[in-house]
């Protein structure tokens, strides 16, 4: 293996060492094929402004991945599945990798978990589709390390175990290392923010960067601030049409299913049509009202709790007018 380990003491230091360069999974969020991060989600965790958090599926995706390399393991017998921790490329030390294990001299592995409801993006072992995200991690891994081959053992839903098998393909790989490359230096060097995107990540930033109005002013739009505005109006429209299209395709299949409980389709599709269960819900705001004087104002006060105001984009269409008039 080419790459040369970082040390890491503990996971204080082997998270501050991850900070100082772009790793498997970081690379394919800075590419946009992430859909749990973008840029600048990656953005505010390299500068330190975010502290990374262990969701539930990542948590359990720690707890399985041991079983998972037994499994592999014993599917291929003799290998001896190592650890090599954080290691950086030879000549530029912003691209880090953390393989999971290394197979031999030629082939590391990667172990994945996957949900039930996420088994349609993995398709058939051993070179089947898998998620964009994880081959962007593999091919990362392969050129960083200078390994040729890489496999992949993913436990879906708990149950369907299944193993792939990649090549290295330089091409993609030097692709996703002038993209990252222009990040590193654009936005953590040079310190740029990068632009805004659908992320979770890029409004929570906005949110918090911006929590609320301190300027009562009203800013007369750009050249690209108009390009964006009616850009914003067609995707809106086009929204609309999608929704309405949408719509009106349930309420046909409603009409057609009526009475029933639902309708099943070639290929294992289904719907159904079912009655939630009947809720009672306590009309606080009316029994407080009916009570009236006979609650002490301190009581009411004492139960009051204050929820901190949010900003809203509103939007509002410009007038239509005849351009003859």
């Amino acid at each position: 293996m080419q790459a040369i380990p970082v040390a890491c003491k503990d996971q204080a230091e082997w998270l501050e060492n991850r900070r100082k360069g772009l790793g498997g999974s970081d690379i394919a969020a800075v590419a946009g094929i992430s859909p749990f991060a973008g840029p600048i989600d990656i953005w505010q965790d390299k500068l330190g402004v975010t502290i990374p958090r262990e969701s539930e599926p990542m948590a359990w995706g720690s707890a399985l991945e041991q079983p998972i390399a037994d499994r592999y393991a014993n599917n291929h017998p003799g290998v001896e599945l190592t650890e090599p921790g954080l290691v950086q490329h030879p000549a530029d030390e912003w691209m880090l990798a953390t393989p999971d294990r290394l197979v031999d001299a030629r082939r590391g592995l990667e172990l994945k978990t996957a949900g039930m409801h996420m088994a349609s993006r993995w398709g058939e072992p051993p070179d089947g589709v898998i998620p964009d995200e994880y081959y962007a991690q593999v091919q990362w891994y392969m050129g960083i390390t200078g390994l040729t081959e890489w496999d992949l053992a993913v436990l879906i839903g708990g149950q369907d175990y299944r193993e792939f098998h990649f090549a290295f393909n330089e091409g993609y790989f030097l692709h996703l290392r002038e993209v990252g490359s222009a990040f590193w230096q654009d936005h953590i060097i040079e310190g740029a923010v990068p632009s805004m995107d659908a992320t979770e990540g890029a409004k929570k930033y906005l949110e918090e960067r911006y929590p609320a109005n301190e300027v009562e002013t009203m800013l007369t739009a750009s050249a690209a601030a108009e390009d964006l505005f009616y850009e914003l109006l067609r995707a809106r429209e086009n929204a609309k049409t999608a929704i309405d299209e949408r719509k009106t395709l349930e309420n046909r299949l409603k009409a057609l299913v009526g009475e029933n409980t639902g309708m099943s389709f070639a290929g294992d599709g289904l719907v159904t049509w079912r009655k939630v269960d009947d809720k009672a819900s306590v009309d606080w705001k009316g029994l407080v009202k009916e009570l009236g004087p006979s609650i002490d104002a301190a009581l009411i006060a004492k139960h009051t709790r204050t929820k901190k105001g949010t900003r809203r984009f509103l939007v509002r269409e410009p007038e239509v007018t005849d351009g003859g008039s």
